[in-house]
C-alpha cells in the first residue's frame, strides 16, 4: 500500500511538471485595442492548424499559452487587422523550452523582433529570404486560384502552397540549425 501512494505521489509530481505552459508575450504597435489573436500549431504533414490559444490586444500586448513541447515546434499567430476587409497578419514562431517575446510595429511586420531562442532568429532569416520566392510562385498561385470552380478547388489549392511553404521553411531552419552544429 505504501508502494501505491509513493508511485502516485511521483506521477502527480512528474505529471504536474510535463504540464508546464510557456508565454508568448507581445509589445506590438499599430493595432488597435481589442482585436482578437489567435496562436495556431502547425502541422505540415497534413497542412493543418490546431488553435491553442487566443486574446485580445490591449495596448499592443498580448499573452498567449503554449503548452510545452516534446520538440521544437512551429505556430503562427494570426491578428485580425480589419474584420471588414478581412486583412490579417500572420507571425510564425518557434517554441522549445522557453517564453517567446515579440516586439516592433505591425506596419512593419518583416521586421518583428521574436527573442526566445535560435530558431526565431532563423525563422526571421527564413522570412526575409522567402519574399523572393513568394514573389515567384504567387502569379501561378493567383492564376489557380483564379480557375478555381468551388470551394474545394480553392481549399485544395490554399493547402497545396502552405504546405510548399512550410515544407520549404522547415528546410530551411532544419539545414541552418544542422549546419550550425559542430561535430
Amino acid at each position: 500500500m505504501k508502494k501505491l501512494i509513493f508511485f502516485t505521489i511521483i506521477s502527480s509530481l512528474l505529471s504536474c511538471h510535463n504540464n508546464k505552459n510557456f508565454t508568448i508575450n507581445s509589445n506590438i504597435t499599430g493595432i488597435k485595442d481589442g482585436t482578437t489573436v489567435v496562436l495556431y500549431k502547425l502541422d505540415s504533414r497534413n497542412s493543418e492548424t490546431l488553435t491553442i490559444d487566443s486574446s485580445k490586444i490591449f495596448k499592443g500586448q498580448f499573452k498567449l499559452s503554449v503548452p510545452t513541447p516534446n520538440h521544437p515546434t512551429v505556430y503562427q499567430i494570426q491578428i485580425s487587422i480589419d474584420t471588414l476587409n478581412r486583412k490579417e497578419a500572420f507571425i510564425t514562431v518557434w517554441v522549445e523550452n522557453n517564453d517567446i517575446t515579440i516586439n516592433g510595429d505591425i506596419g512593419a511586420i518583416q521586421n518583428l523582433k521574436i527573442e526566445g531562442n535560435d530558431l526565431n532568429k532563423i525563422q526571421q532569416q527564413f522570412d526575409n529570404s522567402i519574399f523572393e520566392f513568394l514573389k515567384k510562385v504567387k502569379p501561378k498561385m493567383d492564376s489557380e486560384m483564379k480557375s478555381a470552380t468551388n470551394k474545394d478547388d480553392f481549399n485544395k489549392i490554399i493547402k497545396k502552397y502552405t504546405h510548399l511553404i512550410d515544407m520549404t521553411r522547415f528546410n530551411f531552419i532544419y539545414l541552418t540549425f544542422a549546419s550550425s552544429l559542430k561535430c
